[in-house]
C-alpha cells in the first residue's frame, strides 16, 4: 500500500484510524457517564493477582519508561513534514497538536476507567477488551472495539513504513547512506526505503520468532537514543542561534534531553538481558558504517571535482578494439562490422576451449575472408576469464598509453524464459572487465526473432 503513493496509502489507512478514534471516544464517553451517574461497576476478573509490597524507585522508573514507550510514534510527524501541504511546518504543528490532544484523551480516559473498574493488565486479554466487555457485554459494539484495536495495531506498524524511508532520505542526502535511498519512485514515495524496511522487518520476525516481548527492547533503546540525540541537538541549536524566545525553547529541549536519556538508561539496564544488548552493540557498528559511507562519498566528490581545473585539454587517445569470437555466427559478424566502422585497429581473439569450436571459427574465417586479424589463444583448463586477463595484460604492457575496448557479442532471445537456457558468459566477462583500469567493453546485441 505504501508503494502505491502517499495520498493513496493515506486514504486507505485513514479509514480504520477514524473508525478507531470514534469508537474509543464513544466507549470513554459512556464510561464517564456511568461513573458520574453511579452505575459504573467493577470488572470481574478470573485470574489471581500478585501483590508486591515496598515498590522501589527503580520499579517506578521502569513503569515510567514503559509508559514513555507507549507514547512513541507521535514524533513521526517531525520526519514527515515534507509530506504536508504548504505551509508544511504550520500544518505539521496543527497535526502534532491534534495528535497530542487525541492521545491524551484516549490514554487518560482508558487509564481512569481501568482504575475505577479495578482492572489490571493480563497476559490473556487487553485492558480495553475488559473495559468494553464490562460496559457493553458481548454485544456487537464489543466486537467492533476488538476489531478497531486489531486494525490500529496493524496501522501502528505502518508508522515505520511512512517514516523510515524519509529518515533514510535525510541520511542519504547527507551522504551517510547509499544514494539509492534518495530516489523517489514513480508514485513519489521512497520505494527503496520501503522495500529495504520490508525485507529487514521480515528478517527480524524470523530471527526473533515474531515475539513482541523480544522485539520491544530493540525498538525502545533505538528510539530513545534518537530522542535524546535530537533533543540535545535542538538545545545546541538554540544556544547557537539565540533566536526569539530561545531560552524558553532551550529549557523545553533540555528537559526533553534529560527525560529521554533517563528513559534510555532505565530501558537499557532493565531490558539488557531481554534483547537490549543487541541494539547497544549494533548502534556503534551502524555509526561506523555511516562514517565509512560518508568517507567514500567525500573521497569520490574530491576525485571527480572539476573545481581545481583551469582548462580542459582534450587529447586524442589510442584505442584498440578487440572482438571476442567464441564461435562464428551472425552475431559475430555484426560485432566485427561495428568494430571496423569505428576503428581500423581491430583484433579478433578466439579462446580455444574445444577443438571443434576452433576448427569451426577457422573454417568460416577463411571461407568469408574476414579482413580482421584473428588470434587463437590456448586455454588448457577450458576457462575464459584468466586467459582473457593474461591476453589483455600482454597487450597493455606493450603500450602504456593504449586504451583497450573489448567488443562482446551477445544474442538476445525473444522470450524472457529463454535466458535460462543459455550460459551467462557475457555477464561474467563484463563484470571482470568492469574492474580493469585501462579496459572498457561494448556489448553488441543480436536480437533473435520468434
Amino acid at each position: 500500500m505504501n508503494l502505491k503513493g502517499t495520498r493513496e496509502s493515506g486514504i486507505a489507512f485513514s479509514i480504520p484510524t477514524y473508525f478507531f478514534i470514534i469508537s474509543f471516544l464513544v466507549m470513554i464517553l459512556i464510561g464517564f457517564m456511568r461513573y458520574f451517574t453511579g452505575t459504573l461497576t467493577p470488572a470481574v476478573v478470573d485470574y489471581q493477582l500478585t501483590v508486591v509490597s515496598g515498590a522501589s524507585v527503580f520499579f517506578l522508573l521502569r513503569a515510567f519508561s514503559s509508559g514513555c514507550v507507549a507514547l512513541t510514534g507521535i514524533e513521526a510527524v517531525s520526519n514527515g513534514v515534507l509530506a504536508f501541504k504548504k505551509d508544511e511546518s504550520k500544518n505539521a504543528v496543527k497535526t502534532l497538536f491534534a495528535m497530542a490532544i487525541l492521545l491524551s484523551v484516549l490514554f487518560f480516559g482508558i487509564t481512569f476507567l481501568s482504575i475505577k473498574m479495578n482492572i489490571v493488565p493480563s497476559l490473556e486479554r487487553t485492558v480495553v477488551s475488559i473495559i468494553a466487555e464490562n460496559l457493553f457485554g458481548k454485544t456487537m459494539f464489543f466486537y467492533v472495539l476488538q476489531a478497531c484495536t486489531m486494525l490500529i495495531l496493524f496501522l501502528a506498524a505502518n508508522t515505520s513504513f511512512a517514516d523510515f524511508p524519509r529518515l533514510c532520505f535525510f541520511l542519504a542526502k547527507d551522504n551517510y547512506l547509499p544514494n539509492q535511498f534518495k530516489r523517489l519512485g514513480d508514485r513519489l514515495v521512497f520505494s527503496n526505503g520501503i522495500m529495504f524496511l520490508g525485507l529487514s522487518a521480515s528478517l527480524l520476525l524470523v530471527l526473533f520468532g515474531a515475539s513482541v516481548h523480544n522485539l520491544i527492547p530493540l525498538y525502545a533503546v533505538g528510539v530513545f537514543t534518537s530522542f535524546t540525540l535530537s533533543q540535545a541537538g535542538m538545545t545546541k541549536r538554540h544556544f547557537a542561534l539565540k533566536s526569539r524566545n530561545w531560552r524558553l525553547s532551550a529549557l523545553v529541549n533540555i528537559l526533553g534531553t534529560i527525560m529521554s536519556f533517563t528513559v534510555l538508561i532505565i530501558i537499557a539496564v532493565s531490558k539488557f538481558t531481554e534483547g537490549a544488548w543487541i541494539i547497544i552493540i549494533l548502534i556503534p557498528i551502524f555509526v561506523f558504517i555511516f562514517k565509512k559511507i560518508h568517507g567514500h562519498y567525500t573521497n569520490l566528490a574530491g576525485q571527480l571535482s572539476v573545481a581545481d581545473l583551469k582548462k580542459i585539454r582534450f587529447k586524442k587517445e589510442k584505442h584498440l578494439l578487440i572482438v571476442l569470437v567464441p564461435s562464428f555466427h551472425k552475431g559475430i559478424i555484426k560485432a566485427l562490422n561495428f568494430a571496423k566502422t569505428f576503428s581500423d585497429k581491430v583484433i579478433a581473439v578466439h579462446f580455444k576451449l574445444t577443438d571443434r569450436d576452433t576448427e569451426n571459427v577457422l573454417k568460416y574465417w577463411k571461407k568469408f575472408n574476414v579482413p580482421v586479424k584473428l588470434d587463437i589463444v590456448d586455454s588448457p583448463y577450458r576457462t575464459l576469464i584468466s586467459p582473457l586477463n593474461a591476453y589483455l595484460d600482454r597487450i597493455e604492457k606493450r603500450d602504456p598509453n593504449l586504451q583497450v575496448i573489448v567488443i562482446i557479442p551477445e544474442f538476445v532471445p525473444k522470450k524472457g524464459w529463454h535466458h535460462f537456457l543459455h550460459n551467462q558468459t557475457g555477464l561474467a566477462l563484463k563484470t571482470n572487465i568492469h574492474f580493469r583500469k585501462r579496459t572498457s567493453f561494448i556489448s553488441i546485441q543480436y536480437h533473435l526473432e520468434k
